[in-house]
């Protein structure tokens, strides 16, 4: 027998009788919620010939209600749909997930999960169904349910008869074999090229005629004063990430400007760039018009997409994305074309900042009812200042993400904190804040304009005393604001001229000191705060408006990055 819908599912449990998992072939009962339990709604979903699954948390495997509350509900359920938001792929294989009220105010959380139509991963990864066991599909198996499901929109899982290019494969294949190490791939070395294919469920699709067969890309050189000096096409797009496009952009810098291109562009990060071209083109339409134009110091890899895609434009720190070549994408990751983890953007990201060259960006361009995505890698290294800031940042929060993240806020000090929001996502967001609000970190939110300020420290780095030493209104308003904040926090109130002077990085020189004490005059006749009996000692006036100004800017940066932003998906 199978439960119908939610109501039918609801209102077996508010009679409160023992439910038996035995009595119908889609639901299942849990005692409490782990996150492992995720790996089973991955399964029940690729298992398909269900309407609906249902998972019911709050009652053991033998029927009996364990007499939870509704703060209990309200926890799990907030629990379980965080982890769908960080694991689920695609996230609304989850239909509802609700607080049902049964008899003698006991609570349950009922999860709905239906098929997508696509395979549903769990944390990066696919999941079958043996009977009552989960188990994690092998690469044959996910690319079977892959091709099975036959997503309308995937343009790569399409039939197509067209010619391969046998040298393009057999180097596929190639690479195929060489990852039989994994125990999943050993049965490749027993094939021949044809029978990997169809192993792999692309021979005879639109797949292989991307990758191997006549879907074509350019490659435009342009000299220094950005004339065309050269225009090559190529068929068979696998040219692009299996490192022949690498050789001949080298070729083409060595031969015209005299560079090499392991000088300009870290290898991981270019591999990652075209692979993704690769993986995200809308080949419905101009068979995704691949074009890669290489300058003297700088690539752009071009590919036609759908305009929703801007969602996803410049997040770099995010692992959201979204493709509508479905079969294409797994047959990279398959392949080891593609971050396994999905952390491809940061990747790309990442290797520019570390070998100091300046960040990449995404510019997106109308196409018609298309647009176009350009990601443009820079070979030009950042300038001097600019790399010893970036020394200074990781002096301060390590060789991390939170170092990358709080030396891209530096670049980006220029733009609106709206703007900067449009490159955070939930996954990252919080470590943009807490950068944002860290007192003593590069920057802070000036919030009467909407912006973000360098800290006194970072922008003598950066700018080198090219600005005035003297303090800003905004930066003396920070400035204040920590200093009162860190006092009442940790020192009752007290606040010596030193410790002012660290706070602000002002320096230990003559005219330091003099700011300093130009500051502490201006405050005292201002009634902020008053001398004590100890000399350089100084105790701050409590003003619960001050107070309350300071909790609020926290309060309005979360507000600004937590904007919806138009085009989200």
């Amino acid at each position: 027998m199978e439960i119908e819908n939610l109501s039918q599912c609801e209102a077996l449990l508010r009679q409160k009788t023992k439910v038996s998992e035995t009595s119908f072939t889609n639901i299942e009962l849990k005692s409490s919620w782990k996150q492992e339990d995720g790996k089973k709604l991955s399964g029940s979903a690729n298992r398909g010939g269900v309407s609906s699954y249902f998972l019911v948390v709050g009652i053991d495997d033998k029927g009996n209600y364990l007499d939870n509350g509704e703060k209990w509900a309200k926890d799990t359920e907030a629990a379980i749909s965080g982890h769908f938001n960080q694991y689920l792929d695609p996230s609304f294989t989850c239909q509802t997930i609700s607080c049902v009220k049964c008899i003698d105010s006991t609570f349950v959380v009922v999860i709905e999960i239906r098929s997508p139509g696509v395979l549903v991963l769990w944390n990066k990864k696919p999941y079958k169904m043996a009977g009552t066991t989960v188990q994690e599909m092998a690469p044959d198996e996910a690319m079977e349910l892959t091709v099975r499901f036959k997503n309308r929109l995937d343009f790569s899982n399409l039939d197509s008869d067209s010619e391969l290019d046998t040298e393009l494969v057999s180097k596929f294949v190639d690479r195929i074999r060489k990852l039989a190490s994994t125990p999943a791939f050993k049965v490749f070395n027993e094939m021949s090229e044809e029978e990997c294919l169809k192993s792999l469920r692309i021979y005879g699709k639109q797949c292989a005629n991307i990758l191997f067969g006549k879907v074509s890309f350019r490659v435009v050189l342009y000299g220094t004063d950005d004339s065309v000096l050269l225009q090559e096409q190529y068929f068979g797009a696998y040219r692009l990430i299996n490192g022949e496009l690498y050789s001949r952009i080298g070729t083409l810098l060595s031969d015209k400007f005299g560079v090499s291109i392991s000088s300009l562009y870290p290898t991981t990060a270019f591999d990652e760039a075209v692979a993704n071209a690769v993986a995200h083109a809308s080949y419905f339409e101009n068979v995704g018009d691949i074009i890669v134009e290489v300058y003297k110091s700088r690539i752009s890899i071009g590919n036609l997409c759908l305009p929703e895609s801007g969602y996803f434009a410049n997040k770099w720190f995010s692992k959201s994305h979204s493709t509508v070549n479905n079969l294409l994408m797994e047959v990279l990751r398959v392949a080891r074309h593609v971050d396994e983890l999905g952390r491809g953007k940061y990747l790309i990201y990442s290797e520019f900042i570390k070998s100091g060259k300046l960040p990449p960006e995404v510019i997106l361009e109308s196409a018609g009812r298309m647009s176009r995505w350009k990601l443009v890698l820079y070979g030009s290294v950042l300038d001097a200042k600019s790399l010893k800031a970036f020394d200074a940042i990781r002096e301060r929060y390590g060789d991390t993400e939170k170092s990358q993240i709080a030396f891209s806020l530096v670049l980006w000090r220029k733009k609106s904190v709206d703007d900067i929001s449009k490159y955070i996502d939930g996954e990252s967001k919080g470590k943009f804040l807490e950068i944002m609000q860290d007192f003593r970190g590069p920057v802070y939110f000036y919030q009467k304009e909407n912006r973000l300020v360098l800290n006194r420290w970072i922008k003598l780095i950066v700018e080198e005393g090219k600005a005035s030493k003297t303090l800003t209104p905004a930066e003396e308003k920070h400035l204040f604001d920590l200093a009162y904040k860190l006092s009442f926090d940790y020192d009752e109130g007290f606040l010596s001229a030193r410790r002012l002077k660290e706070l602000g990085d002002l320096g230990t020189s003559r005219s330091a000191n003099t700011q300093c004490s130009m500051l502490l005059a201006k405050w005292r006749e201002e009634g902020k705060l008053f001398n004590t009996k100890k000399k350089g000692l100084y105790k701050f006036v409590r003003n619960e408006a001050e107070m309350t100004s300071i909790a609020q800017q926290e309060t309005d940066l979360a507000a600004v990055l937590s904007v919806e932003r138009s085009g989200a998906s």
